[in-house]
């Protein structure tokens, strides 16, 4: 749905919250550095772990970084090569859940495991966790639970692995998908490239975005403007409308649900502006006024768009933004919970990141799904 105003944290720590805590591990601040407690809100992993950005636990394991040495005095700064610096320099590396080193600090950048292997980059100053391609001179790789390099730095991006392939992207710019062996199965002919999802991924050529099997042939041919995964086989779609990346406006188009057949399945409400994947069988949907609801697999509008923020289900509860309060509620609609904070998140393994304070100087913490509050909101800096 659209952006949470308040959700401007400093690219310190962009993208640490929307994030699943996983594996009954959860990050917690303290005095500029972060650690993690379980479920109880016992600290499990000391409060003494730096970096720039933070990853939360994915399939055992969590990156860490330390500083680069020599550490600069200051930044900007050039390197002894004469290349200018924004920011410190760090190596990033992996520990398991009891804190311990798995594989050492080495790597420039990191994403999480998925599926036994995790992306890795060399050569790229990245800043802020999503920023996977923002560097023209990265090279991605992957790695294993060893940290033995399993596919050789040699893309300008790529993408977790999901169900046996992942997205790399080459020096043109075009994006193809590689096995866990790193062959390149699908050639790179593409402009964008999704993950797989049922069998399925999202691809553009051009302008217009269609689905490919994992033979590379699209079986959904490109004629959408704007494409989500599938779940439970059914993928919310956009005809028409503005395809700019950096769009400003309605949208506009008609959105709809297509099954993998490529057809219809049903169509959203008029003037309807994005639409979420299906979480749990529901998906928020937001009309051009900002109000948003959700809708169910059969199309039938189960919670009235009358929120003007709609997280996805998650453990059967969403955050909605109601009249400027936060609150959860159930597929009834229900306000189960309410909440005193100034952002919520989705409840994972059974507690929900909560923020509080102005944007720059904000607090995080954790609640339970009674309210309760497992951690005390602290700063992130």
């Amino acid at each position: 749905m659209n952006t949470k105003n308040s959700l401007a944290i400093l690219a310190f720590f962009v993208a640490i919250l929307p994030l699943p805590a996983q594996e009954n591990r959860f990050v917690v601040f303290g005095a500029g550095k972060h650690g993690y407690i379980d479920q109880d809100g016992k600290v499990v992993i000391p409060i003494k772990l730096e970096g720039t950005y933070v990853l939360n636990f994915s399939e055992g394991y969590a990156a860490f970084a330390e500083p680069a040495k020599p550490e600069p005095i200051r930044v900007p700064y050039l390197d002894k090569n004469g290349k200018l610096h924004l920011s410190r320099q760090e190596k990033w590396g992996f520990i398991d859940q009891n804190g311990a080193v798995a594989v050492d600090p080495q790597f420039d950048a990191v994403q999480d495991f998925s599926e036994g292997l995790a992306a890795v980059a060399f050569d790229t100053e990245q800043t802020q966790y999503n920023c996977v391609d923002c560097d023209p001179n990265g090279h991605w790789g992957f790695i294993d639970k060893t940290g033995k390099m399993v596919v050789q730095p040699q893309y300008h991006s790529a993408r977790p692995f999901s169900e046996g392939l992942a997205a790399v992207e080459d020096d043109e710019g075009k994006w193809g998908y590689i096995d866990a062996k790193g062959d390149l199965v699908i050639p790179c002919v593409f402009k964008l490239a999704r993950k797989f999802s049922g069998g399925l991924a999202a691809a553009a050529v051009g302008e217009k975005a269609g689905y490919i099997d994992k033979q590379g042939k699209f079986v959904i041919k490109p004629q959408f403007a704007t494409v989500g995964d599938f779940f439970d086989g059914l993928a919310a779609v956009r005809t028409g409308g503005k395809t700019a990346f950096m769009m400003t406006g309605p949208a506009g188009g008609t959105w709809t649900f297509i099954g993998k057949d490529g057809k219809k399945r049903f169509m959203l409400p008029r003037g309807t502006e994005r639409v979420e994947d299906l979480a749990e069988g529901l998906a928020a949907f937001e009309l051009e006024d900002s109000h948003c609801g959700y809708v169910n697999e059969s199309g039938v509008i189960v919670i009235a768009p009358k929120f003007s923020y709609c997280d996805a289900f998650s453990e059967g509860l969403a955050d909605v933004l109601n009249n400027g309060k936060w609150q959860y509620i159930d597929r009834n609609a229900s306000a189960i919970l309410s909440v005193p904070y100034d952002q919520a998140h989705s409840f994972k393994h059974g507690l929900a990141a909560v923020a509080e304070g102005p944007d720059g100087g904000q607090k995080f913490g954790y609640i339970n799904k009674t309210g309760k509050e497992i951690w005390k909101p602290q700063p992130a800096l």
